[in-house]
C-alpha cells in the first residue's frame, strides 16, 4: 500500500500548532527557554484542554542559581514556582510539577502559559513541552 504525500496545508491554532482531535488524542505545545526568558508567552492552551503533563529538557545548563516558574498571565507561578530545575542537563523531573494539583482539570477558557527564568543566568538553553487532551 502506498500512502500519499503528507499534506502541506493543515489546520493550525494561533500558535502554529496542529490541534489534537477530540476524544483523547494528545496534543503537545513546546517553547524554547533561554537565560533572558522572563514572563514570556510560551503558548496558549485552548478552552477544553486538560493538562496531562509538562516535560523539560535542559540542553545547555544555566549558570548561576537559576529558577524556573511556569504559570499564566494571571499567576506567573500557577504550575511551577521558582524551581531550581535548570542547573542539570538532560530531561528534568521535578515533584514540584505535580504538587500544585493543577493537572487533569479542564480549562474553561483559552489559557496563556507563561515562562520565567530568574536568578540572572547569562547562558543556558532548554525546551519545555506541555502535553494535553481535549475532552
Amino acid at each position: 500500500m502506498v500512502l500519499g504525500p503528507f499534506p502541506s496545508d493543515y489546520a493550525t491554532d494561533g500558535d502554529g500548532f496542529a490541534p489534537p482531535m477530540l476524544g483523547g488524542t494528545e496534543g503537545v505545545k513546546y517553547f524554547h527557554i533561554g537565560p533572558t526568558t522572563s514572563g514570556a508567552l510560551a503558548f496558549t492552551l485552548p478552552a477544553g484542554a486538560t493538562i496531562i503533563g509538562f516535560d523539560l529538557d535542559v540542553q545547555t545548563t544555566f549558570d548561576g542559581s537559576p529558577t524556573l516558574s511556569v504559570g499564566t498571565t494571571g499567576s506567573a507561578a500557577a504550575y511551577l514556582s521558582a524551581a531550581s530545575v535548570l542547573g542539570t542537563a538532560g530531561p528534568v523531573f521535578s515533584t514540584a510539577w505535580v504538587t500544585l494539583n493543577k493537572w487533569f482539570t479542564k480549562l474553561t477558557s483559552p489559557t496563556p502559559i507563561t515562562v520565567t527564568v530568574a536568578g540572572g543566568p547569562t547562558v543556558g538553553s532548554a525546551w519545555i513541552a506541555c502535553r494535553y487532551v481535549l475532552r
